[in-house]
């Protein structure tokens, strides 16, 4: 299984326990993950975070957010790619986001 850490640049390391941890109890391989430090780019997308199911990879902006907040982000995205890999996953046409 692929850890989470490989994604990692060292001040962001404090969410690779958590990540492997769900990964794990999820029974996935972890998909690439890419922490966004951009405030303003959470108010553009009017989200926090994503799954893009067309290249198995995962966006979170971590910008002046509670570690809490990020990992339940987190969470929220690899449950979709849980999904993706079970072939349960649904996208929204209009929109491009993931919905089961």
């Amino acid at each position: 299984m692929k850890k989470f850490k490989q994604y990692l640049n060292e001040s962001d390391k404090h969410y690779s326990h958590f990540i492997d941890y769900v990964c794990t109890h999820l029974g996935i391989k972890c998909p690439k993950v890419t922490l966004v430090h951009d405030k303003q780019k959470a108010k553009e997308h009017k989200s926090f975070g994503g799954y893009n199911p067309s290249v198995k990879s995962i966006e979170v902006n971590v910008a002046g957010r509670h570690k809490a907040d990020v990992m339940r982000t987190l969470a929220h995205e690899l449950v979709h790619h849980k999904q993706d890999t079970e072939k349960r996953l649904k996208l929204h046409s209009e929109i491009g986001r993931a919905h089961v």
